[in-house]
């Protein structure tokens, strides 16, 4: 494994406060990770780690010194950092040496600088990967969109998750034949305003990665976009604002899993010996009331696992 320390100092922590001891780590707003951390609670308690009894949880948010923030909790013996979403893996990377971390949220680990695969990656450091379906995002609003010329995006290029989403979807969408446009944008654009400008291109569809600077204002931005111009993200929260589909992972799902890997690591278990893993479960989430507000058919072969932010089509009359 690469690099050192951990889990001596962890138990240590543990058994001086009592019972565990750790923080929660996440981008602001708080309430886009509400879900995963409700399930990383579900998958600790599961295990026996029950908040208020055995367990003590402290939260962190991301802020500009937040590299600064977690070197000083570093020496405060937590029995576990847990962090979510990339920006944060990012910073406790830099800070972390001695606390063991459980990441959770973040699309390429690897990319971020975790390890160099799966099962060489820093000895104080696991996790669960969460992939997007990039892919079927994309593949919809070509469906939805016979003949489309042109899908249009923003993605920040300072996040690697992003980096490798972008590279994706030009892969997918130039091996067939459609123009795909990513607009740069940096932690300070107002996303209204990027979406506007993306709508002056007439793109037939808006595809948005699950870029943590764009999902930061979804649930502001969709609202105010005017555009009979159909928006397919790779996230399911902020579908119901105003997007036509979402394609992500579930992140009850995620949580659980995440709360059952960090119980065992409070339990002695080195992060050194558990490989990083990766979330497979793939959920839809589709708004019929936006489609059918701009005219967007949506197809009526997308199975049944497929969710509703509201009420569902019609069935189809043969």
């Amino acid at each position: 494994m690469l690099g050192a320390c951990g889990s001596e100092s962890t138990q240590l922590a543990a058994h001086e406060y009592g019972g565990a001891r750790i923080t929660i780590v996440s981008l602001k707003p708080p309430e886009n990770d509400t879900v995963v951390i409700a399930g990383i609670k579900l998958g600790l308690a599961e295990l026996s780690f029950k908040e208020n009894k055995n367990l003590h949880i402290n939260y962190l948010y991301a802020s500009d010194s937040l590299a600064e923030q977690l070197a000083k909790l570093d020496d405060q013996g937590e029995s576990l950092i847990i962090t979510l979403r990339t920006p944060c893996l990012i910073a406790a990377i830099k800070s972390v040496k001695k606390t063991d971390v459980v990441f959770a949220n973040v699309t390429d680990p690897i990319g971020a600088g975790a390890g160099t695969s799966p099962n060489e990656h820093l000895s104080n450091f696991t996790g669960l990967a969460s992939m997007p379906p990039i892919r079927d995002a994309l593949q919809f609003a070509l469906n939805i969109k016979p003949g489309a010329s042109l899908i249009a995006t923003c993605y920040n290029p300072r996040e690697p998750n992003s980096v490798l989403a972008i590279k994706i979807a030009y892969g997918f969408l130039t091996n067939r034949y459609v123009r795909f446009h990513a607009e740069p944008i940096t932690p300070d654009s107002d996303i209204s305003e990027v979406l506007h400008k993306l709508a002056l291109m007439n793109p037939d569809a808006i595809w948005l990665p699950d870029d943590n600077t764009v999902s930061a204002q979804l649930d502001s931005a969709l609202p105010a976009f005017k555009e009979p111009i159909p928006i397919i993200l790779n996230t399911l929260r902020s579908v119901p604002a105003g997007a036509i589909a979402g394609f992500g992972i579930d992140d009850s799902i995620i949580g659980y899993a995440t709360g059952r890997m960090a119980a065992h690591v409070i339990n002695g278990v080195s992060p050194a010996d558990i490989p990083f893993g990766n979330s497979t479960q793939r959920n839809t989430l589709m708004n019929y009331e936006k489609a059918l507000s701009i005219g967007i058919q949506i197809p009526s072969y997308l199975g049944d696992g497929v969710k509703w932010t509201g009420s569902p089509p019609p069935p189809v009359e043969y």
